[in-house]
C-alpha cells in the first residue's frame, strides 16, 4: 500500500525517510565491529530485494571464517556467537555459514532457518529448493526466467547450460556456479586503520610518580602534533600504564568536542594520571586515541567569529574538565525543546548526552526567527496586578511582588497560544516591560481571564 494509506490505518505510526548515507555510514561502523569475529569483513555489495524491487543500499555484511572458528569453539559457537552480540546491540539478524560465499549468502536470505550452518556435502541438498532470488541475479534476469515457469534453483539446473549462456548471457551461470563452489569468488576486506598511538617503554619499573607524569606528558605532546599534522582531532583519550605483577591500570577520558590542544588534553588527563595506583612500578606507558575526527585549519585572528569561537572553546574546556572528574551524569545542560509553552521548551540532560548540541542557542537554522527571550526563566510563572487603559494594552501600572512599579516602556504584545482541547485553549499575550529602575521584565497576560503573571526577567 502508499504511505498514506499505511499513515491513515495507523495514525500513531513514527515515519522516517530511509536515508541511504546514513545505512552506508552505520554499516560501516557494524562492519568494524564484526571485525572481532573475523579478520576479513566486507559490506555486501548486493542489492537488497524487496517485493520484487530493489533498495540501492547495502543491508548486510559477509565474513570470511575460514580459519577462525576454533577460536570460538567451532563455527556454530562463532555465529551464534556473533547473532547474541547484534542482538544484545538491538539487531534482528540472520546468518549463514557455507563453504562458498553465494551459498551462505542464499542460505542467510532465503533458508527455512535464522541460522544455518553446512558442510561441503551439503550444498546440493540445501540450495536445489531456494528459489532462484538466492542466486543474487538482477531484477530483470529474474523476470524473464519466472516468464518460463521457472522458479527453483533445481528447475534452472535441470535446463542446458549453452541455452541459459545464450538466453540469458553468463551473469547467470557465474552465479549459479558461485554458489556451488565451481569458481572461487573472493572478498576484499574493509580495511581497519590502527587507532592512533604512542608509547614510552622504561628499561626497569618506574615508582616515582613525577617521572610517570612528565613522560606522560610528553607522549601526549607526541599525540597532538601527530593529529594537527592530520588536521585531526580526538573526543577520547585511553591512557594505559603498564604495572609490573599488576594487571594494566586504564583510564580515559571523553571530550565533548575533538581536540588536538594538548593544554587542553593535558589539563584533563592529569588529574587522572595521578589518582592511578602504580602497583610494584610501571614499565610502560600507552596513550590511544581511541576517536579521532577531521579538524579542517582555520586562521582564527582572521575569522569574524572568533570571539565567540574562544568563548565556545573555553566553555567546552570547562564542561570537558568537570565532567572527567565528577561525571558526565552530574554535570547537565540545557537542550532546546521544540514546545509552544516557554517553561517547556528547555530540558536538563547530562552532559555525556550532549555533545552534539551547539553551546550556542543563537545559532539556529536559517529561517528560523531569533526570538527575544529573558536571561532568567522563572521556575513557575507569579501572579502580579496590571492595570491597563484598554483590555488588550499593556499595563502602565504593575505590582509584583508587593511593590507597584510605574512602567516606563513595553514592547509587544506576542501571542503564545500554548494549550487547546475540544473544549478549552488557553492564550497568553506576553509583554517585554520596563520598569522605572531600569528592569525588564517578561510578563503575560491570560486572554480568557485577564489575570497577569511574571514569567522571567533580564539579568
Amino acid at each position: 500500500m502508499s504511505l498514506a494509506e499505511a499513515a491513515a490505518l495507523c495514525p500513531a505510526a513514527k515515519i522516517i525517510a530511509f536515508n541511504p548515507a546514513f545505512n552506508q555510514h552505520a554499516l560501516s561502523k557494524l562492519a568494524i565491529w564484526a571485525s572481532r569475529f573475523s579478520p576479513r569483513v566486507i559490506i555486501d555489495p548486493t542489492p537488497c530485494q524487496v517485493d520484487g524491487g530493489f533498495l540501492p543500499a547495502p543491508h548486510g555484511l559477509l565474513l570470511d571464517i575460514a580459519g577462525v572458528g576454533h577460536l570460538f569453539g567451532s563455527s556454530k559457537l562463532l555465529v551464534e556467537n556473533l547473532l547474541a552480540a547484534l542482538r544484545r546491540h538491538g539487531f534482528t539478524a540472520r546468518a549463514s555459514a557455507a563453504p562458498t560465499v553465494g551459498a551462505a549468502w542464499a542460505l542467510a536470505h532465503y533458508g527455512p532457518d535464522t541460522t544455518m550452518l553446512i558442510g561441503d556435502g551439503q550444498l546440493h541438498a540445501a540450495l536445489t529448493h531456494l528459489p532462484l532470488a538466492a542466486l543474487r541475479l538482477p531484477q530483470k534476469t529474474l523476470r524473464d526466467i519466472a516468464s518460463v515457469g521457472v522458479e527453483k534453483i533445481h528447475q534452472l539446473m535441470e535446463l542446458p547450460r549453452t541455452g541459459l549462456l545464450q538466453r540469458y548471457g553468463p551473469e547467470l551461470l557465474l552465479r549459479l556456479d558461485q554458489a556451488f563452489g565451481r569458481t572461487h569468488e573472493s572478498i576484499d576486506p574493509i580495511y581497519i586503520q590502527p587507532p592512533l598511538a604512542v608509547e614510552q617503554l622504561f628499561d626497569g619499573p618506574v615508582k616515582e610518580l613525577e617521572v610517570i607524569v612528565s613522560a606522560t606528558e610528553n607522549l601526549l605532546m607526541q599525540l597532538t602534533q601527530k593529529l594537527r599534522d592530520g588536521f585531526e582531532g580526538t573526543s577520547e583519550l585511553e591512557v594505559k600504564l603498564i604495572r609490573h605483577g599488576h594487571a594494566p591500570a586504564v583510564k580515559k577520558i571523553i571530550l565533548g568536542k575533538p581536540s588536538h590542544e594538548a593544554r587542553h588534553l593535558w589539563a584533563v588527563l592529569r588529574p587522572q594520571i595521578e589518582r592511578l595506583n602504580l602497583g610494584n612500578g610501571i614499565e610502560a606507558i600507552l596513550l590511544t586515541a581511541i576517536r579521532v575526527d577531521t579538524m579542517l585549519p582555520r586562521q582564527d585572528a582572521m575569522h569574524e567569529a572568533a570571539h565567540q569561537q574562544s568563548h565556545d572553546q573555553w566553555l567546552q574546556e570547562l564542561l570537558d574538565s568537570l565532567t572527567n572528574r565528577w561525571g558526565g551524569q552530574r554535570i547537565f545542560v540545557p537542550v532546546p525543546v521544540a514546545s509552544h509553552r516557554p517553561e517547556n521548551a528547555c530540558r536538563f540532560q547530562p552532559v555525556t548526552h550532549s555533545a552534539a548540541i551547539p553551546l550556542d542557542f543563537n545559532d539556529q537554522e536559517p529561517g528560523i526567527p531569533q526570538l527575544d527571550r529573558p536571561s532568567v526563566l522563572l521556575e513557575n510563572p507569579e501572579r502580579a496586578h496590571g492595570v491597563a487603559l484598554a483590555p488588550d494594552h499593556p499595563p502602565y501600572q504593575f505590582t509584583w511582588r508587593g511593590k507597584s512599579h510605574i512602567v516606563v516602556t513595553h514592547i509587544g504584545p506576542e501571542r503564545i497560544l500554548t494549550h487547546r482541547t475540544a473544549q478549552h485553549q488557553q492564550t497568553r499575550d506576553y509583554f517585554k516591560l520596563q520598569l522605572e529602575d531600569g528592569r525588564w521584565l517578561w510578563v503575560y497576560r491570560h486572554l480568557e481571564d485577564g489575570q497577569w503573571f511574571v514569567h522571567g526577567l533580564w539579568a
